[in-house]
């Protein structure tokens, strides 16, 4: 049986480093439009939604053809916006995929690659993909402290010892 998979964008006005990011316009259009287009490219996604605090993202979000959940502005986090984006949902998915809200450029096949390395690693409640950064010291840049196993202990900001 084909498991079903939505993708979940979550996104804010009052982001804190950048106001009403995702409302910015990039060649035309908002950057949260750009990435909802993205990952409707995905050719593994059954659905996408955009998770928002705010009614003027939701517009503009299905003014440019998209699907909208209006979440609580009271979430700390992403994860937390697209827990109840889910569950105001009538329908139900085997996967939910955290697509970031401030990636315009997100790549629809690097998706799918995350997608099909949890399908065959089930075992794992969540994938998270990352790359070797340079900027160490750049708090704009999540950073990640694993186990030997290569299991995710937690993410920071700040700046990570190395041990």
């Amino acid at each position: 049986m084909k498991k079903k998979i939505i993708g979940l964008i979550p996104t804010r006005l009052s982001s804190k480093r950048l106001p009403a990011k995702a409302l910015l316009p990039i060649n035309g259009y908002p950057l949260i439009v750009h990435v909802y287009k993205r990952a409707k490219l995905s050719k593994l996604l059954d659905d996408v939604f955009v998770c928002c605090d705010s009614k003027k993202i939701f517009d503009v979000v299905k003014n440019y053809g998209g699907k909208a959940l209006l979440t609580s502005k009271k979430h700390l986090n992403g994860t937390e916006r697209i827990a109840e984006g889910y569950k105001s949902l009538k329908k139900k998915y085997n996967y939910v995929v955290d697509i970031q809200g401030d990636e315009p450029l997100v790549n629809p096949n690097h998706i799918d690659k995350v997608i099909k390395y949890h399908l065959k690693n089930s075992d794992s409640d969540i994938v998270v993909p990352s790359l070797k950064i340079r900027e160490t010291f750049n708090e704009n840049i999540v950073k990640i402290v694993k186990d030997n196993n290569e299991k995710v202990l937690y993410f920071s900001r700040s700046t990570i010892p190395f041990g």
